[in-house]
């Protein structure tokens, strides 16, 4: 019922907006930016200091990446290198700021760290193996450029507003969307599954909110969940890469350049998911050998 789903974004909201201020002031804590300036030391590539710039935003990251293939300190192979290196910082600074807050908040604890893990353990399997090739090429014992992840707190606690407001809005309408389809009678176009895989895809934070009114209605279980939420990551990063990544990269390095690092960098995301895809199912069979829940797929 609706007035179900306004009890579930009762008790969830508070949770996120605490678990978002929370992340949005680690992020501008001095311990953090002790985390980002050590990352530089490191990394020990010409491209360090972009590497940790992406600990800011991608595109502070990619923006450091141009200026230093434009001055000619790295070549495009350290810019593919380095835009892979990246995703590893952007997901810890997007688990901190809202990925634990709502996914924590939406699937329940346990569920929600289970995604979280996979989710992370995938990115640093990536990073690994992007620096392990192109430790080579990119070595380095000089710091060519420097950055320094600075925010003031009155910064940080008004982007905590703002993304708490986002991220609102999104799960408000996503968890009364998905509570009137689930308990219409006349109108049910999809089923569950791809509900969650469809609203997944469009973003990440919608898969959210429907993945935990699935759960709180019974529709699916946790195991399922699990796995339609990598299946749904997986085509998110298609759309992100096609409606902001492609033109954020070829606006910074023109187009032959900045379609090349967007499509392999984009590779590396889809390698990430199906990383994730896996663990996944390891995590499910795992769970099933111990006898929690049945794999119901």
């Amino acid at each position: 019922m609706i007035g179900e789903a306004v009890l579930v974004l009762q008790t969830i909201l508070p949770r996120i907006f605490l678990g978002i201020l929370a992340g949005s002031l680690i992020i501008s804590s001095p311990i953090f930016r002790h985390i980002t300036k050590y990352s530089v030391k490191f990394f020990k590539i010409r491209s360090s200091a972009a590497v940790a710039a992406f600990f800011a935003d991608k595109a502070v990251g990619l923006s450091v990446l141009a200026e230093m293939y434009k001055k000619g300190v790295i070549n495009e192979k350290e810019v593919v290198i380095a835009s892979v290196l990246g995703l590893l910082p952007l997901s810890i600074r997007s688990t901190f700021l809202t990925l634990a807050p709502v996914s924590i908040s939406t699937l329940g604890f346990k569920l929600g760290v289970s995604f979280l893990t996979i989710e992370l353990l995938s990115k640093f399997i990536i990073a690994g193996i992007a620096y392990s090739f192109g430790r080579k090429i990119t070595m380095s014992t000089e710091t060519i450029m420097d950055y320094r992840n600075e925010q003031p707190v009155f910064s940080s606690l008004l982007f905590a507003l703002k993304t708490f407001f986002r991220v609102s809005l999104i799960i408000s309408l996503t968890v009364l969307l998905t509570a009137f389809l689930i308990n219409s009678d006349n109108f049910t176009p999809i089923d569950e599954r791809s509900m969650l895989i469809l609203a997944g895809a469009g973003s990440t934070l919608a898969g959210f909110g429907v993945a935990g009114s699935l759960l709180s209605e019974g529709k699916l279980n946790e195991e399922v969940v699990l796995i339609l939420l990598f299946v749904a990551l997986a085509l998110h990063r298609a759309v992100e890469a096609v409606r902001y990544t492609v033109p954020l990269n070829i606006s910074l390095f023109g187009y032959k350049t900045g379609a090349r690092v967007a499509a392999l960098t984009f590779l590396a995301n889809e390698i990430s998911c199906i990383i994730g895809l896996v663990l996944a199912h390891v995590f499910v069979a795992l769970r099933i050998i111990w006898g929690q829940h049945l794999y119901d797929i």
